[in-house]
C-alpha cells in the first residue's frame, strides 16, 4: 500500500510552522504600536500642559505688572508731579482727613476710604468695584488708572492687560516714621494712606491685588494747597 506523501514544509496535522509564526509576529507588533500610540498620548497631553502653565504664569505676570502700575499712579495722585487737569494732590495730607468718607467718596473723592470700625480694611467693603466699575464715571468708588493723573497705559492688544487697573486709598492712624524727631505724643493724629490696586491680565478672570502704604507729610504753606 503506497503512503500519502507529506508536503515539504507541512508537518504531522497538515499545518505550516511559518503560519504560527507570522501570527505570533503580529501580536507583537500591535502591543509594541499600542505602547507607543499610549506614550505619544502621554507626550502631547504633558506638552499641552506645560503650554497652559506657561500661559497662564504670563497672564498672571501681566496682572501683577498692571497692579504695579496702579500703585505708582496712586503715589503721584497724592504726591506728584502731576499736571493733570483733575490732580486733586492738595487732598492728601497727614493731618487732615475730612474728604475720607466712611466706605469709600465719589466724585472727585473718587477712591478716598474710610472704616472706622475696621481701620485699613475698608477697600473690602468695596471689592467687588474694582471689577465691576470702569472708565471714570462720577458714581465709581474705585479710581481708574489715569483718572486724576493723565497717565495712560496701553490695553486690550495681545501681552497687555484687558481693562485698566483700579485702586482705592484709604487714610489710616499712623504712629510715626521711628525717627528722632517725630512726636508721637503729639495731640494731632496723623495718618498715612493704604493704597489697595487691583491689576487684570489678558483674561479679567486674571486677577492681582496689591497693597501699599504710602505717608505724605501736611502740606507746606506756600504750597500751592
Amino acid at each position: 500500500m503506497n503512503k500519502p506523501l507529506l508536503s515539504a514544509g507541512v508537518n504531522g496535522c497538515g499545518l505550516n510552522p511559518l503560519s504560527r509564526e507570522t501570527g505570533s509576529s503580529l501580536i507583537v507588533v500591535l502591543i509594541m504600536l499600542t505602547v507607543i500610540f499610549a506614550m505619544g498620548v502621554i507626550a502631547a497631553k504633558l506638552s499641552l500642559f506645560g503650554e497652559g502653565a506657561a500661559r497662564n504664569d504670563r497672564d498672571r505676570q501681566i496682572a501683577f505688572q498692571s497692579a504695579e502700575s496702579a500703585l505708582l499712579d496712586a503715589e503721584l495722585d497724592m504726591m506728584g508731579p502731576n499736571n493733570s487737569a483733575n490732580r486733586r494732590i492738595c487732598k492728601f495730607d497727614s493731618l487732615v482727613i475730612a474728604e475720607f468718607v466712611e466706605g469709600c467718596g465719589t466724585g472727585t473723592n473718587t477712591g478716598m476710604c474710610q472704616n472706622g470700625a475696621a481701620p485699613g480694611d475698608a477697600w473690602k467693603t468695596v471689592k467687588s468695584n474694582y471689577t465691576t466699575e470702569s472708565g471714570t464715571s462720577s458714581s465709581n468708588l474705585t479710581v481708574e488708572y489715569g483718572q486724576f493723573t493723565g497717565q495712560t497705559l496701553p490695553t486690550g492688544s495681545s501681552g497687555l492687560p484687558i481693562r485698566l487697573p483700579r485702586y482705592t486709598i484709604e487714610a489710616v492712624r499712623y504712629s510715626g516714621t521711628g525717627a528722632a524727631t517725630d512726636s508721637v505724643a503729639s495731640s494731632k493724629t496723623e495718618y498715612a494712606f493704604l493704597v489697595t490696586a487691583m491689576g487684570f491680565g489678558v483674561r479679567q478672570q486674571t486677577q492681582v491685588m496689591l497693597q501699599a502704604l504710602v505717608y505724605k507729610p501736611a502740606n507746606k504753606p506756600n504750597s500751592g494747597c
